[in-house]
Protein backbone atom coordinates (compact mmCIF):
# COMPACT_ATOMS: atom_id res chain seq x y z
CA UNK A 1 0.00 0.00 0.00
CA UNK A 2 2.97 2.39 0.83
CA UNK A 3 3.57 2.17 -2.85
CA UNK A 4 0.29 3.67 -3.67
CA UNK A 5 0.61 6.75 -1.38
CA UNK A 6 4.04 7.58 -3.09
CA UNK A 7 2.00 7.62 -6.61
CA UNK A 8 -0.31 10.55 -5.20
CA UNK A 9 2.66 13.20 -5.21
CA UNK A 10 3.93 12.33 -8.69
CA UNK A 11 0.09 12.48 -10.51
CA UNK A 12 -0.58 15.98 -8.61
CA UNK A 13 3.28 17.21 -9.88
CA UNK A 14 2.14 16.33 -13.21
CA UNK A 15 -1.44 17.83 -13.06
CA UNK A 16 0.29 21.06 -11.83
CA UNK A 17 3.01 20.81 -14.76
CA UNK A 18 -0.13 20.52 -17.12
CA UNK A 19 -1.86 23.53 -15.93
CA UNK A 20 0.75 25.52 -16.32
CA UNK A 21 1.58 24.76 -19.41
CA UNK A 22 -2.31 25.39 -20.29
CA UNK A 23 -2.10 28.73 -18.87
CA UNK A 24 0.76 30.12 -20.48
CA UNK A 25 -1.27 28.85 -23.56
CA UNK A 26 -4.30 30.19 -23.02
CA UNK A 27 -4.27 33.03 -20.33
CA UNK A 28 -5.72 32.61 -17.22
CA UNK A 29 -7.45 29.78 -16.22
CA UNK A 30 -9.63 30.63 -13.26
CA UNK A 31 -12.59 30.12 -14.86
CA UNK A 32 -11.37 26.41 -16.10
CA UNK A 33 -12.51 27.54 -19.57
CA UNK A 34 -10.13 26.87 -22.51
CA UNK A 35 -11.00 28.75 -25.58
CA UNK A 36 -9.82 26.18 -28.67
CA UNK A 37 -11.20 28.53 -31.24
CA UNK A 38 -8.88 31.29 -30.22
CA UNK A 39 -5.77 28.39 -31.80
CA UNK A 40 -5.70 26.95 -34.82
CA UNK A 41 -5.88 23.57 -35.61
CA UNK A 42 -2.35 22.70 -35.73
CA UNK A 43 -1.30 24.96 -32.45
CA UNK A 44 -3.99 22.52 -30.38
CA UNK A 45 -2.16 19.38 -32.13
CA UNK A 46 1.30 20.69 -31.25
CA UNK A 47 -0.14 21.48 -27.47
CA UNK A 48 -1.71 18.11 -27.34
CA UNK A 49 1.72 16.53 -28.22
CA UNK A 50 3.38 18.46 -25.51
CA UNK A 51 0.42 17.48 -23.18
CA UNK A 52 1.39 13.71 -24.11
CA UNK A 53 5.23 14.43 -23.64
CA UNK A 54 4.69 16.01 -20.11
CA UNK A 55 2.46 13.07 -18.79
CA UNK A 56 4.43 9.91 -20.40
CA UNK A 57 8.04 10.99 -20.58
CA UNK A 58 9.61 11.31 -17.27
CA UNK A 59 13.00 9.88 -18.34
CA UNK A 60 12.86 7.25 -15.78
CA UNK A 61 12.79 4.67 -18.62
CA UNK A 62 15.68 4.88 -21.40
CA UNK A 63 15.45 1.76 -24.16
CA UNK A 64 18.60 1.22 -26.42
CA UNK A 65 21.77 2.99 -26.69
CA UNK A 66 21.23 4.48 -29.65
CA UNK A 67 22.22 1.54 -32.05
CA UNK A 68 21.79 1.73 -35.41
CA UNK A 69 19.87 -1.03 -37.49
CA UNK A 70 21.50 -0.28 -40.39
CA UNK A 71 24.85 -2.13 -39.83
CA UNK A 72 22.39 -5.04 -37.82
CA UNK A 73 22.03 -8.77 -39.07
CA UNK A 74 18.42 -8.16 -39.06
CA UNK A 75 18.46 -5.75 -41.43
CA UNK A 76 20.89 -8.26 -43.66
CA UNK A 77 18.37 -10.90 -43.06
CA UNK A 78 15.37 -8.68 -44.64
CA UNK A 79 17.12 -7.97 -47.31
CA UNK A 80 17.95 -11.02 -48.43
CA UNK A 81 14.21 -12.02 -47.96
CA UNK A 82 13.11 -9.41 -50.15
CA UNK A 83 15.69 -10.15 -53.15
CA UNK A 84 14.50 -13.58 -52.64
CA UNK A 85 11.29 -13.27 -53.00
CA UNK A 86 11.40 -10.64 -56.16
CA UNK A 87 13.80 -13.05 -57.68
CA UNK A 88 10.90 -15.78 -57.50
Amino acid sequence: MPDVYNIFPKVENKLLDILRYLEKQFGNLDDLDIDLDSKSKDEVNEIKSHIYVIIYNDQSISIGDNNKIKNSTIVSKISDGIQKITMS
